[in-house]
């Protein structure tokens, strides 16, 4: 702490006091312009320590340590005690409170602005940091040290020839009955490729499609819509107890015709809520995403979390943020690039593509239904649903990471 004051008292601290020219402080000490004070509360020796200008001006035992918490606790005033006639006339610059017990060291940098850099500071070192003034542990006296033709290895731990060649696989500088014998006793093991830590914005490979994932707060979703098509139906072809699965505008049976169609390169395959709950539309490690999932989603987006079950649309511009920009001109902040797929419904029909998007959750609701999400061209929010007996519907599907 720097204050600029009349020497009048400066800080207290309730109960076991700091102050100046007060209670603790035997040779009253009276600033001329700056000075840079620390107070400490050593509990471990049972002392209060008041420093000037990096200097130990004054030590006082204190009967018992003070508690930091809990009713009755001391409190700390800077300019004046509370309610007393003790303050001071001046300035306050650079505050500062540490939670724990400084050095004399450490007070001596404070005033002289000496700030803590890490690092070694061991000279003999490998790793000897020269800007370093505080050791972090990290010094090493190996790596520096490997005799001339030979250079450290981080990986075997030891210093290895310099010029190795590729067959010189035990480092000795020849290939000889050794490498040859290494060679033998590894012969027929399988070399598998170094694979690159996957992480969320990697694609994600499934039935030999690699499906764009985004990360969107702490949930991490398919980019797209599902693909899966284990079997294919007629919009006519409904059911309330059997998995279906449906690609826009095609009323055939065949897969191979399904996905040449224009309608499924673009928004993918259109599901009924029994093969939600039957099929392995997402891959190990994915799953449909429950209402709940959906909800986390919207709370991310803006949505205020007492407005998350509510039915029917919510969410101001969430459902822009969700739209893609191609097709119905959403903002796709999110990422999520979703897209107007349109569906079925139980008069054996697809409607309204480009006009909306179903998208399905993996949460039941009374009276045979389902809980899903509609986005819609004319509308900027999200909506949140389940109709009477919904499951037959074709909707779309989005996967979440577990």
């Amino acid at each position: 702490m720097t204050l600029e004051d009349d020497g009048n008292g400066l800080v207290c601290h309730d109960h076991n006091r700091f102050q100046t020219n007060h209670d603790i402080v035997v040779n009253p000490f009276t600033p001329s312009g700056w000075t840079h004070y620390v107070f400490v509360k050593d509990p471990d020796n049972g002392v209060n320590k008041v420093y000037v200008n990096g200097e130990l001006l004054e030590t006082v035992s204190f009967a018992s340590p003070f508690s930091p918490s809990g009713e009755g606790s001391p409190q700390l005033y800077v300019g004046s005690c509370g309610g007393w006639a003790h303050g001071f006339v001046g300035s306050i610059d650079d505050v500062a409170f540490f939670d724990r017990t400084l050095t004399d060291d450490e007070i001596e940098n404070l005033y002289n602005g000496i700030l803590p850099v890490l690092g070694c500071t061991n000279l003999q070192a490998c790793n000897y940091n020269e800007v370093a003034n505080e050791d972090d542990g990290s010094c090493e006296f190996v790596s520096c040290h490997c005799l001339d033709g030979t250079v450290w290895s981080e990986e075997l731990g030891g210093c290895i020839p310099a010029a190795t060649c590729p067959q010189d696989l035990d480092f000795d500088g020849v290939v000889g009955v050794n490498d040859l014998m290494n060679l033998l006793s590894a012969f027929g093991t399988p070399c598998e490729p170094s694979v690159a830590e996957w992480t969320c914005g990697d694609p994600v490979s499934y039935h030999a499609y690699d499906y764009e994932t985004v990360l969107i707060g702490e949930q991490c979703w398919f980019a797209e819509n599902s693909r899966y098509i284990p079997a294919v139906s007629p919009a006519s072809d409904y059911s309330m107890s059997q998995p279906r699965c449906h690609v826009y505008g095609y009323n055939g049976s065949a897969v191979e015709e399904a996905v040449l169609t224009a309608a499924y390169g673009v928004y993918g395959a259109l599901y009924n809520f029994q093969a939600v709950q039957q099929w392995e539309i997402c891959p190990t490690g994915w799953h449909v995403p429950s209402d709940e999932d959906w909800m986390g989603l919207e709370l991310t987006l803006g949505i205020p979390a007492d407005s998350l079950d509510v039915v029917g649309y919510r969410g101001c511009n969430v459902g822009d943020q969700l739209k893609s920009e191609s097709l119905w001109n959403g903002t796709n902040q999110s990422g999520m690039n979703m897209l107007p797929g349109g569906g079925t419904v139980d008069s054996g029909e697809f409607v309204f593509l480009e006009e909306r998007g179903w998208f399905w959750s993996s949460t039941e609701a009374p009276q045979q239904a389902a809980w899903f999400r509609q986005l819609e061209s004319n509308q900027n929010g999200i909506y949140r649903a389940h109709w009477n007996q919904n499951q037959e519907g074709g909707k779309s599907i989005r996967c979440i990471k577990d």
